[in-house]
């Protein structure tokens, strides 16, 4: 699957986080001739009196004047060289966001991440990962201050793995980025030598599997253009935290 970045869409709500996604978004509109279609979403409800908030099923323009303000104020933020379209949309957050970038054509979601407590997690959830699960195509949740330098790709030797290593890949021909393919795998039983044997046999197949990957999204990309290329690494434990401890080991952004 290879990321044709003609159009990026980002979510916007004004906040700093807000501001880096939109940041980061401009950068691959620069790099790649994309237009940008800022996104915002508000929701349909008004103060009652001082006791908390009510849908009013009729009276929201004010809502409405407030999220257009702020996809305007978003509008301004961006390269005048870039063309941008600004997307006022009134609802609940993350399908409006999908709706949205799908009606725009964007091949590219770029969010803000907010990091919520457990406790907001629990009954508040995040608008970032609803969009990723109802988006069909792939999701940028942007945290850093600087470009991605260093891009991990989580991967096993499924479509769905190759979609990964074709994302990460078309990003970093976008931004020269440099790319890594991690695969966690279940340690197996037995001594070192068993142990050794089986990741040396392990690491053949997932750099066979990720060439062949490379490969294929060279084949889908526009003449002149080549992916990058990829390292890859593979560890052995509970894959969550073992990805976590490659983000670190490999300093990715």
């Amino acid at each position: 699957m290879h990321i044709d970045l003609k159009r990026i869409a980002v979510a916007y709500g004004g906040t700093d986080a807000c501001r880096v996604a939109l940041e980061r978004a401009a950068e691959l509109a620069k790099r790649t001739g994309a237009g940008l279609d800022l996104i915002s979403v508000g929701i349909p409800i008004v103060p009652l009196g001082g006791f908390g908030w009510v849908a009013p099923y009729e009276d929201t323009h004010h809502v409405d004047a407030l999220v257009r303000e702020r996809v305007e104020e978003a509008a301004t933020m961006v390269d005048s060289s870039i063309e941008t379209e600004t997307h006022a949309c009134m609802g609940t957050r993350a399908p409006e966001i999908v709706a949205a970038a799908a009606s725009a054509g964007a091949s590219l979601i770029v969010m803000g991440a907010v990091h919520h407590t457990q406790l907001e997690r629990l009954f508040i959830g995040s608008t970032a990962n609803r969009v990723i699960r109802l988006a069909r195509v792939p999701c940028l949740v942007a945290s850093g201050a600087t470009p991605a330098r260093r891009i991990l790709a989580a991967a096993d030797d499924s479509p769905f793995g190759e979609s990964a290593i074709h994302a990460a890949l078309s990003l970093a021909a976008a931004t020269g980025a440099e790319v890594r393919c991690v695969h966690v795998a279940r340690r197996p039983a037995g001594d070192s030598v068993e142990l050794e044997s089986h990741a040396s046999e392990l690491k053949e197949h997932l750099a066979a599997f990720v060439k062949r990957s490379r490969e294929n999204l060279a084949q889908l990309m526009p003449d002149g253009l080549r992916p990058p290329e990829i390292s890859v690494s593979l560890r052995f434990g509970e894959v969550c935290e073992e990805i976590l401890a490659e983000v670190e080991a490999f300093g990715a952004d």
